[in-house]
């Protein structure tokens, strides 16, 4: 099982690459069509659609963390259930 030190050197690894990445695409590339919809009728994904989408996840994964370490059971807004 890997450390808490090489987990987090792992994941700051990532967030370099993909940083990394996107910093290298000129705006063209960011606003090209790239990846077709998942959901019929709705437009392809651009580069720009897919990293707002990787940070979205990162912002909401970053609440439910902070959420289970504090105790909490369910998500901000979320109805109660009983």
């Amino acid at each position: 099982m890997p450390t808490r030190s090489e987990i987090l050197d792992t994941l700051a690894a990532s967030q370099e690459q993909v940083t990394a990445y996107f910093q290298r695409l000129s705006p063209e590339d960011l606003e090209r069509p790239c990846t077709a919809s998942g959901v019929p009728g709705e437009a392809t994904w651009r580069a720009k659609d897919h990293l707002a989408h990787l940070a979205a996840n990162e912002r909401n994964i970053q609440i439910l963390l902070r959420l289970t370490l504090t105790g909490e059971t369910s998500l901000p807004g979320a109805p109660l259930v009983r």
